[in-house]
């Protein structure tokens, strides 16, 4: 369930930044919001990090982030993980937005709820 509520916070996002900017773009950045995501599932899962310890201790993450840019290579775990779920939350959402989401015909539906 909180994959799809993510995937359809970014279809949002997409659609309202798509007029704005125009649909090549918006792919850019929904490609860079899975690929930011991805890093937050690796800090979650194998750092074991919580969003309240960037406010608790901002100094621990940014030394720890530090650490792994400064040599990537040396934790296979990271690439890994971070690559393997930005190829993963990018296929998934593109298929939903070209599958699914014309299915649903959203724009009929929120005429009938807006009435």
């Amino acid at each position: 369930m909180g994959l799809l509520l993510g995937f359809a916070s970014l279809h949002l996002m997409h659609v309202v930044a798509a007029r704005a900017c125009g649909e090549r773009i918006v792919w850019w950045f929904a490609v860079a919001a899975l690929c930011l995501s991805s890093v937050g599932i690796y800090l979650g899962r194998f750092q074991r990090l919580n969003s309240w310890d960037a406010v608790r201790r901002p100094h621990d993450i940014i030394d720890m982030v530090q650490s792994r840019l400064h040599d990537p290579f040396a934790n296979a775990t990271l690439l890994t993980v971070v690559i393997a779920f930005s190829v993963t939350l990018s296929l998934c959402y593109f298929a939903l937005y070209t599958v699914v989401l014309p299915r649903l015909d959203l724009d009929r539906l929120r005429s009938r709820v807006w009435r």
